[in-house]
């Protein structure tokens, strides 16, 4: 998925966004990296760090996965994101495992599509 996608797809997407990064970057409160803070229009937050347990840092079971990603969305795939793509490559895996096979990355995420707002 490239930037024209993604937003030519905002109005009607048939998927959902699905931001990776923690709450402050999310919320535009911090950002350390980007020239511009904030998400995406329509894009939900899940920290991609809650994929992982946090006494063991292993990876949550398949029910706990499912109860975390199964109904976002309402059906439709989840539109992966976060700063440069590499951290929302966390929650894809999550979401795989599972059960979402329908899951998809916009590799560019924050960072390239702030550079289209400027």
């Amino acid at each position: 998925m490239h930037y024209e996608a993604v937003k030519e797809g905002l109005n009607g997407a048939s998927w959902q966004l699905v931001d990776a990064r923690d709450s402050q970057r999310f919320n535009g409160i911090q950002e350390p990296i980007d020239p511009i803070a904030g998400h995406i229009p329509s894009a939900i937050n899940q920290p991609w760090q809650n994929v992982t347990d946090k006494n063991t840092g292993k990876v949550k079971s398949t029910q706990e996965l499912q109860a975390q990603f199964g109904s976002l969305g309402e059906g439709k795939p989840l539109l992966n994101y976060c700063g440069s793509g590499v951290t929302a490559c966390v929650n894809f895996f999550g979401q795989y495992l599972a059960g979402r096979k329908n899951s998809l990355l916009y590799p560019g995420s924050w960072s390239d599509w702030c550079a289209h707002q400027q």
